[in-house]
């Protein structure tokens, strides 16, 4: 660890903790804001080692059966506060001057070195885009950290007022996520007075105090006391690492999409190519099925008129037996055709039968691939959207 290793805290102020960013947090979802994070930065072969700090400084599994904007409802509730945000639409509140505070949220990490070091000691780990590190197991060192964290903020600011303590080793660089609900000691809703303070001086007071506090804890894990607003890293390293990872990730999404979207035509032309089929058989049916109709009425008048012949035969006259003859030849003739077309007609049946089944598999795979399409889709496109706009953002704050 040559670089100078530091703790790092940011904490931002919230009115309406959104269910997206706790589907994040707590890892829940397969269409969930998680997995729209940018390419590299999640594991999900590690996502297995992410866990809560529960009451107590208990380590626990994630939470995932209850969502942390429930949670926050119920620290109101038990403080006997309504929300005061109710009623109020989200692109409202992001109106300034509009709504409560409600929450405010704290990542607390450190160094990537030292982190790392925690969450997994000297286990070999890559953190190459879409890695396998499922022999990873998680380390002592990183629980400890946590629950040591987890004790300062439940000192802070009151154990009951926390709404979660996720800690997330699938990233980058290990980190956790605290919520805390602004309850005063006489159990008011208050943000100002339970973070910021009377004014901008105070403010900067309490942020100083927090540094310097959570210092106290990174000291015994090798951290010292960072800055707020400090990077870890350069940002043009971290840039240019970004770029070379979302070029590849960009590739290999193209290569997706088109693959999918050739499958999706190939199998679009089976369905064309049996639906024409079926609809030949079905002219073929439509045609025997006429034509042995036909055949079995001719049958019926020639039985008739051979029928009456016979009753006629006994008077000796050879026109009789001669007329008899011929419609027993046609007879014949007429049954080899009923017997013909009805082999005709049991093939193209069974023919039809053979094609209903083949195109249900067709349609179901045909319909399979297009839902696959529509749900991953969205999802490959919005990852690169994010990582364009993010980039931008960053180069402009940068700027």
């Amino acid at each position: 660890m040559a670089e100078e290793q530091k703790q790092s805290i940011d904490m931002r102020p919230g009115k309406r903790f959104a269910v997206a960013l706790s589907n994040e947090n707590l890892r829940i979802g397969d269409d969930s804001a998680w997995k729209a994070k940018l390419t590299g930065t999640l594991d999900r072969s590690r996502t297995r080692l992410d866990f809560e700090v529960g009451k107590g400084g208990v380590i626990q599994p994630l939470n995932k059966a209850k969502s942390i904007p429930k949670r926050i409802k119920e620290i109101l509730k038990a403080n006997g506060i309504k929300d005061p945000n109710t009623g109020i639409p989200d692109e409202d509140l992001k109106i300034k001057g509009n709504g409560t505070r409600t929450y405010a949220s704290f990542i607390l990490q450190g160094s990537q070195d030292t982190m790392r070091n925690l969450a997994f000691g000297d286990q070999h780990v890559s953190y190459n885009y879409n890695a396998d590190n499922s022999h990873l197991e998680r380390k002592e060192e990183i629980e400890k950290w946590a629950k040591e964290m987890y004790a300062y903020i439940a000192q802070k600011y009151g154990e009951d007022n926390i709404a979660a303590f996720v800690v997330h080793l699938d990233e980058t660089n290990p980190h956790a996520h605290c919520v805390v609900v602004p309850i005063t000691e006489s159990g008011k809703l208050s943000f100002k007075q339970v973070f910021a303070g009377e004014n901008k001086y105070e403010f900067s007071c309490r942020t100083k105090a927090i540094w310097d506090e959570a210092a106290k804890i990174a000291e015994k894990y090798g951290m010292k006391r960072g800055t707020p607003g400090g990077q870890h890293k350069p940002y043009l390293q971290w840039l240019r690492e970004q770029i070379c990872i979302n070029e590849k990730n960009i590739e290999e999404q193209g290569e997706t999409i088109t693959q999918q979207s050739a499958e999706i035509t190939e199998q679009r032309q089976l369905l064309y190519d049996i639906n024409a089929e079926i609809k030949t058989a079905e002219k073929k049916m439509k045609s025997f099925t006429s034509m042995l109709n036909n055949l079995k009425e001719q049958k019926e008048h020639l039985e008739i008129e051979i029928t009456d012949l016979e009753e006629m035969r006994d008077t000796g006259n050879e026109e009789i037996e001669q007329q008899l003859k011929e419609k027993q030849q046609l007879l014949d003739e007429i049954n080899g055709k009923i017997s013909n077309r009805e082999e005709q007609l049991s093939n193209v049946q069974q023919q039809l039968h053979d094609l209903a089944i083949k195109k249900h598999d067709l349609q179901k795979g045909y319909d399979d691939m297009k839902r696959q399409m529509n749900k991953e889709l969205p999802d490959l496109l919005d990852k690169t959207q994010s990582e364009a706009t993010i980039h931008s953002g960053k180069w402009q704050q940068r700027k």
